[in-house]
């Protein structure tokens, strides 16, 4: 509203304040609001919560929340660099650039809205859809919550702490060494080819 006022639009200033329908501030206010919600809509006419008012929204990545991480896998001397988010919602991490770190057919398009392959055999799908929300692995579809991957730069970004419902694997970040440690849970194709490179200098 004070950015209306300085800008001669006392009208609309005005309008806005008073209005009881989304977008208003009376609209919260009537509903209950103590504070300014997040977003006009967080609480339907119904009494239902929005996306963002139940806290389940897709996260806003930003270049500003750019973090580059040292990506480590337990038991592996070579290590990578991916460049993350983190933001209030947790650090989120580029599944196509994990997936060829880690050697697995998983690609992402549609602008980071999709990715699509499989992980250790081709018997084992993974298909996460962010325009429709949802997740397909090993054959069954169940709803991906909007806060847990977000497209952005052409990348799918998942959340850190989703990777282990996705993968094999389990994925510790410390923003304090600038480092995410991988462990997985099952032979990976990579550590398959670092054991038969070992085997062939004996």
């Amino acid at each position: 509203l004070p950015a209306l006022t300085m800008l001669g639009m006392d009208d609309l200033a005005e309008k806005l304040f008073l209005n009881r329908q989304v977008p208003g501030w009376l609209y919260q206010v009537e509903r209950g609001a103590t504070t300014i919600w997040e977003r006009w809509d967080a609480l339907a006419p119904d009494g239902t919560r929005s996306a963002l008012g139940s806290g389940a929204s897709a996260p806003v990545l930003d270049y500003q929340d750019e973090l580059i991480l040292d990506i480590q896998v337990a038991g592996v001397p070579a290590s990578d660099t991916v460049l993350a988010y983190g933001t209030r919602a947790g650090t989120f991490l580029p599944l196509g650039t994990l997936a060829r770190i880690l050697d697995l057919a998983i690609t992402v398009s549609d602008d980071g809205h999709y990715a699509s392959g499989w992980f250790l055999s081709q018997d084992r799908r993974l298909v996460l859809d962010l325009r429709n929300g949802t997740l397909t692995s090993n054959g069954s579809e169940t709803p991906l919550p909007a806060d847990l991957a977000v497209a952005f730069d052409g990348e799918l970004f998942l959340r850190a702490d989703a990777f282990g419902a996705v993968l094999p694997l389990d994925l510790v970040v410390n923003l304090r060494e600038q480092a995410v440690t991988i462990t997985t849970r099952e032979r990976f194709p990579f550590e398959e080819r670092i054991a038969r490179e070992a085997e062939r200098e004996r």
